[in-house]
């Protein structure tokens, strides 16, 4: 639905992770829980209204902070039980994202899903792109598996010039440094990076990868990031989520006020354990 509103729209967009890494050999075959794709920056207004026009909205709902600059819009159906993620830009890609989304879409390919053709990137730039996602989520230990399949598949499919299109690639894309223990696994050359692999742009990467085991780290950077008078309210913000983002946060929760300060209070405990290793974290990485 999302390919053909995008083609109707006059829009290019690549279908990114999920079935379609089943289809290249990178993943096995399991249950998606959402649609991602990949826009051009500029095109992305143009796709979110075509698909609120078929009665897609922008989920405005409750976002913790990120470490990372935004990268994605959400939308929601009332009548789909999933979700459209909307790319503009990658975390892991330190290029432009203009220049990544047009180097991808010149190294794309097509798959069929429900007898629907789609644009979506071949197994080489995929492959770059769901390592940088799994690295991101690898420290906690779900993605693991996922990111083991992967290697695997990349290993397995990929021809030894392959590879050093690969290494040559992800140097183009930014991603030598983000990607460079992925390299190293598929003995991939490994180029010099280039002058956009930046200590800022590194720093919100290793932040980034950090983020999934300390659940306090992004409200850290939004305090070191605001001004004092903004405090309280970002404070207040992390200790006592209004009910609505609380139960979208944690659906299962019962019905009555019980149920929700218990939660609030498993929350703040979380918070305040995590904080002492998040600012730990923020000193060592900076």
């Amino acid at each position: 639905m999302v390919a053909r509103v995008a083609c109707d729209t006059g829009v290019r967009a690549l279908a990114i992770k999920g079935p379609i890494l089943g289809l290249q050999g990178l993943r096995g075959s399991k249950m998606s829980r959402d649609v991602d794709f990949l826009v051009h920056p500029r095109d992305m207004r143009s796709l979110v209204g075509a698909l609120r026009r078929v009665g897609w909205f922008v989920d405005d709902g409750f976002r913790a902070p990120s470490v990372t600059r935004s990268h994605s819009i959400v939308m929601r159906h009332a009548e789909w039980p999933c979700e459209i993620d909307l790319h503009h830009r990658f975390p892991g890609f330190l290029a432009s994202p203009d220049f990544v989304f047009e180097f991808l879409w010149e190294c794309r390919t097509s798959a069929e899903l429900a007898g629907a053709s789609m644009a979506c990137c071949d197994v080489m730039t995929h492959g770059s792109l769901a390592a940088l996602h799994y690295i991101r989520d690898r420290a906690t230990g779900s993605r693991s598996s996922e990111f083991d399949e992967l290697l695997a598949g990349m290993d397995r499919q990929l021809t030894s010039a392959d590879k050093v299109e690969l290494g040559a690639r992800v140097a183009r894309l930014g991603a030598t440094e983000t990607l460079r223990s992925v390299l190293e696994l598929l003995d991939v050359p490994v180029e010099a990076a280039a002058e956009f692999d930046t200590d800022a742009e590194m720093l919100e990467w290793r932040l980034a990868v950090n983020a999934t085991t300390l659940t306090s780290l992004g409200w850290v950077v939004a305090l070191r990031g605001s001004g004092l008078r903004r405090w309280p309210s970002i404070l207040w913000q992390a200790a006592w989520l209004n009910e609505a983002d609380l139960r979208r946060a944690e659906p299962s929760l019962g019905l009555g006020r019980a149920p929700l300060l218990v939660a609030r209070m498993r929350r703040l405990g979380r918070g305040l354990r995590a904080l002492p290793r998040a600012i730990w974290a923020i000193a060592r990485l900076n």
